[in-house]
């Protein structure tokens, strides 16, 4: 993915031709923050105030959002979207559109799905091996993360591209917002 032409801008497309959302990866990150608290908004305040202390942690990482470049990455190859085979990745689905920019905010999306689960972050382990993350990125993982907990949060009674609305019970609410509070006192890590 690294090897096509830069974007002319951030977030997902599905042509070069058209058009790219967002002029920097701030703006594209601000879009996601403004996403959850719309959908909060209609739900919890207790979770608004959660996104509050995550959006508050972006002071910390505007000279890291600063240094993203424009680079192609599939920002949904996620752990239901990867097919294994004997323990290797032996292939990838729903690739309908690509993401420019910081590519570990999909490692974000999918260590947030598989620490609100309980699942093992193996796979999360692996990759970010393969990467051998710097302290700025471990910082900008861990806010990623973060942020994917509230997203997931603020998906309670929406629709998406289902007949009803989507059910997140009490016990996966609880579960996020246990997973949200335990990265929010630990704070960043360190590398």
């Amino acid at each position: 993915m690294s090897l096509l032409p830069r974007g002319n801008g951030f977030g997902p497309v599905f042509a070069y031709d058209a058009g790219f959302p967002h002029p920097d990866w701030q703006d594209f990150i601000a879009s996601l923050i403004t996403r959850s608290r719309g959908r909060l908004g209609e739900i919890d305040a207790g979770a608004l105030a959660l996104l509050d202390l995550v959006e508050g942690t972006t002071r910390s990482l505007l000279s890291y959002f600063d240094s993203v470049e424009p680079i192609a990455f599939l920002d949904d190859i996620t752990k239901k979207n990867v097919i294994l085979c004997g323990g290797v990745l032996s292939g990838i689905v729903d690739v309908d559109s690509v993401c420019f920019g910081d590519s570990l905010l999909t490692i974000g999306l999918t260590q947030a799905a598989l620490l609100e689960r309980g699942h093992d972050l193996g796979y999360i382990r692996a990759w970010t091996d393969l990467m051998n993350l710097n302290r700025s990125q471990a910082r900008a993982l861990w806010f990623y993360t973060m942020l994917f907990c509230v997203d997931f949060m603020s998906e309670v009674g929406h629709t998406y591209n289902r007949e009803g609305p989507l059910y997140v019970g009490p016990k996966r609410l609880r579960r996020l917002e246990n997973t949200l509070k335990a990265l929010l006192s630990g704070g960043p890590p360190e590398v």
